[in-house]
């Protein structure tokens, strides 16, 4: 009787862990889908997300995020695009995305007065 006690207990055990690691992957899933709700995807390049934070600050910029992030002010209404801040970019792959950026300027720039509400 007491091996199938303990063993009841090691079963509610692992399931409340489960449970757990279940509830834990909600919270993180839940909070990605706020995460995303409030930083707008505008475009994609290469795989990676183009964001513009809808309560940010002037100048006018993108968040360009994906395994690392960049910040490039985009010089409206006709650019082109500086890198203000690099977290992990290699140099040869923040000249393309800053190449992509330059051809998206205008389409940039006209999304980022449409979320701020900058006429």
């Amino acid at each position: 009787m007491l091996g199938r006690e303990k063993g009841g207990f090691e079963k509610a055990l692992a399931k409340k862990t489960i449970d757990s690691i279940d509830s834990s992957a909600i919270k993180k899933k839940n909070q990605n889908v706020w995460v995303y709700a409030i930083m707008p995807t505008i475009d994609k390049i290469d795989g990676l997300r183009v964001v513009i934070y809808p309560n940010d600050h002037r100048p006018a910029h993108v968040h360009v995020i994906g395994d690392c992030e960049a910040v490039f002010k985009l010089n409206c209404p006709a650019g082109p695009p500086e890198l203000r801040e690099n977290y992990g970019f290699a140099a040869s792959r923040l000249a393309r995305i800053q190449a992509a950026l330059t051809a998206r300027v205008t389409h940039l720039c006209a999304e980022w007065r449409r979320i701020h509400g900058v006429p």
